[in-house]
């Protein structure tokens, strides 16, 4: 679990500085470039918000595959929005 964590702080860490150094003039297409940027790292890397939180449990596959898909994306906004967002996250998810 703590792997996954670190995993996904040094993703959002380098998302946020590619995208730092990237961005000059085009604010909005920046942001919407680390967003699927963040999305396609976090399926890549499989990592899962709800299944790191303990919620991604199911015995239908539907909605295990579904449960699966929404971590993906919850993960990948996560990485998209930087360092600070996961951070608070962390914190928040760990006390």
């Amino acid at each position: 679990m703590q792997v996954k964590w670190q995993l996904l702080l040094f993703l959002a860490l380098f998302v946020e500085g590619f995208i730092n150094w990237l961005k000059v003039e085009y604010r909005k297409t920046w942001n919407m470039i680390a967003l699927g940027f963040g999305i396609v790292l976090a399926v890549v890397a499989d990592i899962n918000v709800l299944a790191m939180m303990n919620i991604a449990e199911s015995s239908n596959d539907v909605v295990q595959i579904g449960l699966k898909i929404i971590g993906w994306l919850i993960a990948g906004v996560a990485i998209a929005r930087g360092t600070n967002y996961i951070h608070d996250l962390m914190k928040r998810t760990t006390t």
